[in-house]
């Protein structure tokens, strides 16, 4: 009981349990001997200590004399914040042989708060008699005051300053933390925005402030208890994410950070269920949980201050503001029964929350000007190297540029020189002078292509193209350049690829060539295969898995790591024995990232190497559709098939019955030259070759005759008359060829629609002599 300095409370103030005595007020208020001192028991009012009547605690009645020893009348006010229910006090005033009864009233500004007023006149003695019911639990009379008017506004004064300033200084940093995350999307301000509301929330409530919000709502005092305590958890968890993010404990303190997520989940749980929950167990709950968060947050933040983070100091200042300002008010409660003390527990605990927001606020704001520079520092910096990686990108451009003009012309000079040559030494000088040339073209385009993607400045060309054509031209150059015996070069095509798909063709070429390029450059004998297969596929892409395999010198481990770094090689002699610049490898990665796709490579010393790359690219559905259309026309046709290298003539064989044809393949023999009956077999359409020499004109003569459409794979290198290219029946398909353009050949032959087109024909410039081209198709889908 506290009161003021001019009252006087006797040191017979007491207290009597109800059970104790049958009198009632009249006869209580003459008998002041009957009261306890409050010293004989420490805490009348604890339910250890009282008895029960019909399972009820026992109420308690309350003696107070009071003596104003002034010689003026004084006005009192009995003010009370422990319950809700203080208006059931019963509260007698016996002066003289005058007894009045008060009653305690709340006040329109607290929920907890109830008061009544009288007044005491000049050197007079009166007694107060308070019956607390036993309904009514509360655990001491901490803040039950009795206080002079102006002792009792100083209090309420010095209360609500505390509270409205808490309450206005959370709201003010919450929408100051807000609006700086809406101009900077930095999580860390969201975060503390989030943890400053909800405990501004917590302590309106707890100073009564919020209910008066509440109240509007018609809520349940039980309902707004539940909120009060369930509004804690949304705080704590914004408060943790703050702390992880400030503190960057998922980089520093990883095993610490798993603690603080186990929390956050308790927390997250108990904000979802919470106000399901009883009231004292949302209370037990949210008070048990916070035991446990702030000793871990503030270990969190010592550890970051020991290694040194950056605003971990303030950040821990922070903390023991709050955590020692709580911890005086309880301990003096606890173990100095300081009742002036303990009320103003609340009021110290608002005092370090204050210190707790502003310094965190003051240190978030520090550390996002500390990223912020950071960050313009390091943009400064990469904008410099950036400037530099440009000025060096644009030397090499410029430098790759005006190299290609002299090369060129060494170029075209050296193929005159080899036109003219008058005996085989100046024709070998002449190889000599071309190789050299174009292996120093070479280079100069790898130092293009790789400044133009250090600069960025390469872009994909997404368009339609048909995969024949690339794994065509491919083997147009590498089967022409292979004269080496010991070495034997195939590709293997998967036949459930699309004919039609959609990305860069050039860049696709520009990789496999890098590729096999090296495994011919490194391959003395064995062999080289060119792989595609179809991973996975659906109506509109396909995942498809390109790979070169060679039987070459191989990769060690080692050498495996830096593999694909710029200027790097396995064997570092090959830079001499080869020629090379080390950028291939790095290029083709990089383009093939720029696709989005995966490149890698499997090798062992000695035995070979597997280079490989996964894309995923989508198909030309209309170009797929129109495809199944022209094919329809062809379907069932019978094709005679008249070739003499039998490899050639399987190899055709095979894709005139991927493509829905009936074909008979005839392998001309000049020991049995025999000939099929084109008119007694009926065919539609006649498929040869010059390589079968003068039996050319006889198979020209039988289709002349019987009026049979006839295809001449043409190679340069076998019999052939300019007059046939006169005939009307005659289609000429020069060597190679894809299947599509075989495929329109025979149709442009029996005079069906073609519906699609062979694009691009010379993807790669050729300088060798047409070769018949080894590639191994699947069957469904001809290449």
């Amino acid at each position: 009981m506290q009161s003021s300095n001019a009252i006087e409370v006797y040191q017979q103030s007491g207290w009597l349990f109800e059970e104790d005595t049958p009198l009632g007020p009249a006869e209580l208020l003459t008998k002041p001997a009957l009261f306890k001192p409050f010293n004989t028991l420490n805490n009348p009012f604890s339910l250890e200590n009282r008895a029960y009547i019909n399972n009820q605690p026992a109420g308690i009645w309350l003696h107070i004399p009071l003596q104003n020893t002034s010689a003026d009348t004084i006005a009192l006010t009995l003010y009370g914040r422990e319950s809700v229910e203080l208006g059931k006090l019963a509260i007698y005033r016996s002066s003289g042989n005058t007894t009045t009864t008060l009653k305690m009233t709340r006040l329109p500004q607290q929920r907890y708060a109830y008061s009544v007023s009288f007044e005491l006149a000049a050197n007079s003695n009166e007694t107060l008699l308070i019956y607390w019911p036993g309904q009514i639990n509360p655990s001491t009379l901490k803040h039950f005051k009795l206080l002079t008017n102006d002792d009792y506004q100083q209090d309420i004064i010095k209360h609500f300053a505390i509270a409205y300033l808490t309450t206005g200084m959370a709201l003010a940093l919450a929408l100051y933390n807000l609006s700086l995350f809406i101009y900077t999307r930095e999580k860390p301000y969201f975060n503390y925005a989030c943890y400053v509301i909800f405990a501004g929330i917590f302590f309106s409530l707890h100073d009564e402030i919020g209910f008066q919000v509440l109240e509007h709502f018609s809520f349940s005092a039980e309902l707004m208890s539940k909120f009060l305590w369930w509004s804690y958890m949304p705080g704590i968890i914004g408060l943790m994410l703050f702390s992880r993010e400030f503190l960057q404990s998922r980089i520093y303190q990883p095993r610490l950070d798993k603690v603080i997520l186990l929390l956050i989940a308790i927390a997250v749980f108990i904000s979802l269920f919470g106000l399901a929950l009883e009231q004292s167990l949302i209370r037990d709950a949210s008070t048990l949980t916070v035991s446990f968060i702030y000793p871990a947050l503030l270990i969190l933040g010592i550890r970051a201050w020991i290694n040194g983070q950056a605003q971990s100091k303030i950040y821990v200042i922070a903390f023991l503001c709050y955590l020692s300002m709580a911890l005086l008010g309880a301990l003096a409660i606890v173990i100095g029964n300081d009742t002036d003390a303990a009320s103003e527990y609340v009021e110290l605990t608002r005092i370090g929350l204050m210190a707790n927001l502003f310094l965190l606020s003051i240190a978030l704001a520090d550390r996002i000007q500390t990223m912020k520079q950071l960050q313009s520092e390091a943009i400064a910096e990469a904008n410099a190297a950036k400037e530099s990686s440009d000025l060096k990108g644009q030397f090499l451009a410029n430098m790759s540029h005006e190299l290609r003009t002299p090369i060129n012309g060494i170029i075209g000079m050296g193929q005159i020189i080899k036109e003219n040559a008058k005996n085989a030494n100046e024709e070998n000088n002449a190889n000599i002078l071309l190789n050299s040339a174009d292996n120093l073209l070479n280079v100069v385009n790898d130092i293009l292509d790789f400044s133009k993607i250090e600069a960025g400045k390469l872009r994909i060309q997404n368009e339609s193209f048909a995969i024949s054509q690339v794994l065509t031209q491919l083997g147009t150059i590498f089967f022409g350049i292979n004269d080496h015996p010991a070495i034997k070069f195939s590709i293997k095509v998967d036949g459930n690829l699309a004919t039609f798909l959609i990305g860069d063709q050039q860049r696709l070429i520009q990789v496999l060539n890098n590729l096999l390029s090296n495994a011919f450059k490194f391959t003395s004998q064995g062999n080289i295969t060119l792989n595609c297969t179809c991973l996975e596929t659906n109506d509109r892409e396909q995942t498809i898995r390109f790979s070169v395999i060679d039987s070459g010198i191989g990769i060690s481990e080692k050498d495996l790591e830096n593999l694909f770094e710029a200027y790097e090689q396995a064997d570092k002699s090959s830079t001499r024995q080869q020629g090379g610049t080390g950028l291939g490898l790095t290029i083709t990665k990089q383009l093939i990232e720029l696709m989005n796709g995966t490149i890698g490579v499997n090798s062992e010393p000695g035995k070979g190497s597997e280079f490989w790359f996964i894309l995923t690219l989508a198909i030309d559905q209309q170009q797929q559709k129109l495809l199944q259309q022209q094919r329809q026309q062809l379907k069932g046709k019978r094709i005679a098939i008249i070739f003499a290298d039998q490899t050639f003539g399987q190899n055709e064989f095979g894709r005139c019955i991927a493509i829905g044809m009936q074909p008979s393949l005839y392998i001309y023999d000049e020991k049995s030259a025999e000939l099929p009956t084109i008119a007694q077999d009926n065919f539609d359409v006649v498929f040869s070759s010059d390589s079968i020499g003068s039996m050319l004109i006889k198979v020209v003569q039988q289709c002349a005759e019987t009026q049979t459409a006839l295809v001449i794979a043409r190679t340069g290198r076998g019999y052939f008359e300019d007059q046939w290219l006169q005939q009307t029946n005659i289609q000429i398909l020069n060597i190679p060829a894809t299947t599509l353009t075989l495929e329109n050949t025979i149709t442009t032959a029996l005079s069906c629609n073609i519906l699609v087109t062979d694009h691009d024909k010379n993807l790669i410039p050729n300088s060798h002599p047409p070769t018949p081209i080894n590639i191994l198709v699947g069957r469904g889908q001809p290449y």
